[in-house]
């Protein structure tokens, strides 16, 4: 099934079996597995054992981290970050691209960083606002504990749901133990987060992807902390992470889900209020990170009129998936184009192995391989591309907001995308034969602004800080 399939079905069971009744410590335990579950059942999951720490660097840090935790002082905002954020650079220093350009306007913050890919860790200590301590030790704590100490109730439920799930979802490779540890880490994420957000005493909570992180969201929620996630990706109707139907809002009050949710545009607080769940949880603010970029636009326009002739500068977005496929459309591409076409293929954050692309380009001059850790960023190449192209991406909303047409490949998953050619027809392309991607790239077309605003709206960083309640700190 591919994930929309899966989404409906997933949908489906929730509300015939009355999943969220099943409860840990007044919370609803299904939340915790539906992602989860939803990749699994749709063949998403992507191994990432290259990019993890291992187990003598998980130690190491979780040391760094316990020292860290000591001497942790209370600050009004607690922020939760990721490492693969860190991908660009002010006055030589490496910048969360999501939240650093909101932090001189807060008083006080915390910042602790999930090491969601080790080759970002050279960014992390060159940071522009660096981490005060990572998730490695908790993570690590709660880890042993759920080896340690098995609450019966939760191995109960985790029973439970096991027994339920495998026969109505139909994951043949789903087992008993995957269930139960996801409870028990959550369970001890959960207790350790709760201590250590008495000791920091936060106002506000701000993350990204909450649909991955329950356990700090119902701990802050159980101290009256105010929880705010900022959109990162595609978060729609179908997501797994946000699809709850109107069926769920009884059970919103004992929901590990944030307060708030930040999201870029109009388009996405259109998208998550259809299926009746979320309703003033939705909050539109824009994108710091792409309104930085629109300033930059008419240098970058001077910079594609005056580019050698009438070469065309496309961006290739990686999925770390159907990678062969990938290739051997862009190889059949480039051998049928009658113009000369320079290719930025960036990798996927989660992405490692450079090896297949390498060999198979390597006789390609035009083509380059940009590992998704090392510059330059995806935005600074949209910024100065004629088109881009990927198949289930973010990428292809982003392009659109900095005034790029966007072509969807056919492969893995690319049914999320359709909905986008119907929104933006014209700009939007799905392309199914290398013969039809050169007959559209053949033509200028620059998306129009209220194209972009749709799906960003301008001004982010005045909104944020509105909605925030930081404007006293604007003339700081």
């Amino acid at each position: 099934m591919n994930l929309l399939e899966t989404n409906a079905q997933i949908q489906d069971i929730e509300t015939n079996h009355d999943l969220l009744r099943y409860k840990i410590g007044g919370w609803c335990a299904w939340p915790i597995l539906r992602f989860s579950l939803a990749a699994i059942a749709s063949n998403l999951t992507i191994d990432t054992t290259d990019i993890r720490l291992t187990l003598s660097e998980r130690v190491n840090q979780s040391i760094r981290d316990a020292s860290c935790f000591l001497h942790s002082k209370h600050s009004k905002v607690l922020l939760l970050v990721a490492s693969s954020n860190r991908v660009e650079l002010e006055n030589d220093l490496y910048k969360d691209i999501i939240f650093d350009g909101l932090l001189r306007y807060i008083p006080s913050y915390f910042k602790i960083e999930h090491i969601n890919n080790k080759f970002y860790l050279d960014h992390s200590y060159s940071a522009l606002y660096p981490s005060q301590m990572t998730t490695s030790g908790i993570y690590l704590v709660a880890s042993t504990l759920s080896k340690l100490i098995q609450p019966k109730p939760i191995i109960l439920l985790a029973d439970n749901l096991y027994s339920l799930i495998k026969d109505v979802l139909q994951i043949s490779n789903l087992e008993r133990m995957y269930i139960r540890k996801a409870l028990l880490s959550y369970y001890w994420r959960k207790n350790l987060y709760r201590t250590l957000l008495r000791r920091i005493k936060p106002h506000i909570l701000l993350l990204q992807t909450a649909y991955t992180n329950h356990a700090i969201v119902a701990a802050a929620k159980e101290l009256n902390i105010r929880v705010i996630e900022f959109q990162h990706g595609i978060i729609d109707r179908h997501h797994p992470g946000y699809s709850w139907t109107a069926t769920a809002s009884n059970y919103k009050k004992h929901m590990p889900i944030p307060d708030q949710v930040f999201v870029y545009g109009d388009y996405w607080r259109d998208e998550l209020s259809m299926n009746g769940f979320w309703n003033e949880e939705i909050c539109v603010v824009g994108s710091l990170h792409l309104d930085q970029y629109r300033t930059h636009k008419d240098t970058n326009q001077y910079i594609r009129s005056n580019r050698f002739l009438t070469s065309r500068k496309i961006v290739v977005t990686t999925q770390a998936m159907d990678v062969d496929h990938l290739i051997s459309f862009l190889i059949e591409f480039i051998k049928s184009s009658a113009q000369p076409i320079e290719i930025d293929i960036k990798l996927h954050p989660r992405e490692s192995d450079r090896q297949p692309y390498e060999i198979a380009f390597k006789d390609y001059p035009n083509i380059r391989i940009i590992s998704g850790h090392t510059p330059p960023s995806t935005f600074e190449l949209l910024s100065k591309a004629d088109y881009h192209v990927s198949i289930h991406s973010t990428c292809h909303y982003d392009a659109l907001g900095l005034g790029k047409p966007t072509i969807i490949l056919p492969f893995t998953n690319y049914e999320r995308m359709l909905p986008l050619m119907e929104k933006a027809p014209g700009y939007t392309f799905l392309v199914r034969t290398a013969a039809e991607m050169n007959q559209i790239i053949a033509y200028d077309r620059p998306v129009p602004q209220e194209i972009g605003a749709y799906y960003f709206r301008n001004g982010a960083l005045e909104n944020i800080i509105h909605e925030l309640h930081l404007e006293e700190r604007i003339g700081s």
